[in-house]
């Protein structure tokens, strides 16, 4: 996560470095992922 990132996320209340929201950014990236790659098929 970059600075930008962090200061997003820290804006919503969070801590960028709960391993929690850590988590939970990864699955909704891979998440994305999975739908661009089905999007683009």
């Amino acid at each position: 996560m970059d600075a930008i990132e962090r200061a997003a996320v820290r804006a919503e209340g969070l801590d960028p470095e709960d391993p929690a929201v850590v988590a939970a950014i990864d699955l909704v990236r891979w998440e994305l992922s999975m739908y661009i790659e089905r999007a683009f098929e």
